[in-house]
């Protein structure tokens, strides 16, 4: 069976690696359909190990490890700063637990080229429990989505 362009595109979101205080990711773009000329936003699930957080990018402690959240070059595409759940407190550290969704805003430019472009965002964070910290990783979470006009 060939496979149409338009079903070679739905491919499943893809991370190198995830972190052992990952246990599940996903990446999705909305609108579905990216144009050019265009605004949308990459929202970006994480699910965080049960009875583990993750810091927010501002913990409110200098010692506590900060995540870092870069969206990935796109050619003809600006992202917007990345847009945060509202945390929880742990401990005086501002923390995320369970499943959290990262929303980033984007707009493609006028003079973009159309064709296959990845998104996503590399992150860079720790997951620690009452006990314990897994040490910080980097790792990125990705889908292949279509810029058409």
């Amino acid at each position: 069976n060939a496979v149409s362009a338009q079903q070679a595109i739905r491919q499943p979101e893809v991370s190198q690696h995830l972190p052992g205080f990952i246990t599940r990711q996903r990446v999705r773009v909305t609108p579905t359909s990216v144009k050019v000329g265009l605004s949308g936003t990459l929202v970006i699930s994480l699910t965080v190990k049960k009875s583990f957080h993750i810091y927010d990018p501002s913990p409110g402690d200098p010692f506590l490890t900060a995540t870092r959240v870069i969206p990935l070059a796109v050619p003809g595409v600006t992202f917007g700063k990345p847009v945060w759940p509202v945390p929880t407190m742990v401990k005086g550290g501002k923390v995320h637990e369970g499943t959290v969704d990262i929303a980033i805003p984007f707009t493609v430019k006028k003079g973009a080229k159309p064709g296959i472009a990845w998104f996503g965002a590399s992150f860079y964070a720790q997951g620690c429990n009452a006990t314990t910290c897994f040490p910080p990783e980097n790792f990125v979470v990705r889908v292949r989505k279509s810029l058409g006009r």
